[in-house]
């Protein structure tokens, strides 16, 4: 089908070998509770998440599925797992675009919604100066829908859909920046 590029693929094995059983098990980097108590600000109250380290990024799952995790990791290489929350430096919690838009994040954030135009302005990856008071990260939104993050500065704000996701064409179907 034509799309946007992403692929998505699912195997059955109908026959051959018998079970091996997994390799060791290594279990996954916790991060300090500290942390995960910071994370649950960020995320819908009650939702009983398994929170561990993947690179530089603090990924979640839930907590049905932690044991299977590293049955996995030993018998496959995984190129994702969980929702990517983001990464914890020492001064803040940067969040990743997939927190945003999953269905854990916290409602109780700030958020600042969005009109037609400036929903495409941000999904152009454009400068966007928000109607807000609030200072920090809050997510945008349009009709309700989380779009992404935007931090906001006391002099501007900082776009952080991703790059490779905004849009390039405009609607007139022209490439580039509308002037």
């Amino acid at each position: 089908l034509k799309g946007e590029g992403f692929f998505i693929a699912c195997l059955r094995k109908t026959g051959g070998g018998s079970f091996a059983a997994p390799r060791k098990k290594n279990a996954p980097e916790r991060p300090p509770k500290k942390d995960e108590e910071l994370l649950q600000r960020w995320l819908k109250p009650g939702t009983p998440l398994f929170f561990f380290r993947h690179q530089e990024y603090i990924n979640a799952l839930p907590v049905s599925l932690a044991n299977d995790l590293p049955v996995l990791q030993s018998a496959m290489y995984l190129k994702k797992a969980g929702v990517k929350l983001g990464t914890l430096t020492a001064e803040e919690f940067i969040p990743e675009h997939e927190l945003a838009i999953s269905t854990i994040v916290s409602s109780r954030l700030p958020a600042v919604e969005l009109d037609h135009e400036q929903a495409l302005r941000y999904l152009r990856k454009e400068e966007l100066h928000p109607d807000t008071t609030h200072r920090g990260w809050a997510l945008v939104r349009y009709e309700n829908h989380n779009l992404g993050w935007i931090k906001v500065l006391p002099n501007r704000s900082n776009n952080y859909y991703p790059k490779e996701w905004r849009i390039l064409k405009r609607e007139d179907g022209r490439q580039g920046p509308l002037k």
